[in-house]
């Protein structure tokens, strides 16, 4: 919500990289696939964007 709002008045972009904000980001992984019942985990192809999370397509997994 904070974030549709910083778009709403301009102060971000949904292109804006999540690292600009969150340096944790920085070294986040992506879920690559399973070997078994074990997570895979790679670098992301690109870095994730305010777009990516917004329309979960970041490649993080969701904890349940």
């Amino acid at each position: 919500m904070a974030a549709m709002l910083l778009i709403e008045q301009g102060k971000l972009s949904f292109d804006t990289q999540v690292v600009d904000m969150m340096s944790e980001f920085a070294a986040m992984q992506v879920l690559d696939g399973f070997d078994g019942d074990s997570l895979r985990r790679c670098a992301p192809n690109a870095p994730a964007t305010i777009r990516h999370l917004a329309t979960h397509i970041s490649g993080l997994e969701n904890e349940i």
